[in-house]
């Protein structure tokens, strides 16, 4: 079993909402980035199998921008609103200091994800996992992947706008991209089919 940290700023994880109800044009669908206090990976080399653990600090979540038809503008928010956007996340959605999460799976092609918030945990699958293939060049290797998780589930009311008119929808999508450190992936290595 290999052990390895995952130095600060080599993971990216991103978070997007989506808005729903009847005046839901009127609200804002975020991209809030979330970078993780630490990131400790294991891998069994023999059989690939691995585990991913990593906290994350509720005040190290950041309002990045905002989705229009799926791409981020980062000036779709102001300076105000970020910082009020802030403000309820900490007070209303994740009143706690972090939120813990730990990814695992047979392969580098599949896996769960279980996030715990402070009010709840969630087991889901993971979408998408994709890994670098053989690393020659001397980049560090890279995996990817996403999934969805329910906020009912996680034990967060549900957010609404004045008088109900919208409110933010119940599914929320996380994906993320982890940069490894070097010699963790083995040099022959390619892309597993996601669920195989």
């Amino acid at each position: 079993m290999v052990t390895r940290r995952v130095q600060p700023g080599r993971a990216t994880f991103v978070v997007r909402t989506r808005a729903e109800g009847m005046l839901r044009r009127l609200a804002h669908e975020l991209e809030l980035w979330a970078e993780p206090e630490h990131l400790d990976l294991e891998l069994d080399v023999a059989t690939e199998a691995w585990r991913a653990r990593a906290t994350f600090p509720v005040d190290r979540i950041a309002v990045a921008g905002t989705l229009d038809g799926g791409r981020m503008v980062p000036t779709g928010v102001n300076r105000l609103e970020r910082r009020e956007i802030r403000r309820r996340l900490r007070r209303d959605v994740l009143p706690g200091p972090a939120v813990r999460v730990e990814a695992r799976g047979p392969h580098p092609g599949a896996g769960t994800l279980t996030v715990a918030a402070p009010r709840g945990t969630q087991t889901v699958p993971l979408d998408d996992l994709t890994r670098s293939g053989p690393t020659s060049s001397g980049a560090h290797p890279w995996i990817s992947g996403k999934a969805t998780v329910s906020l009912a589930r996680l034990g967060i009311a549900e957010i609404k706008g004045p008088l109900g008119a919208f409110r933010v929808g119940d599914a929320v999508t996380l994906s993320f991209r982890v940069h490894l450190p070097r010699g963790v992936l083995p040099e022959a290595a390619t892309t597993h089919p996601a669920g195989s």
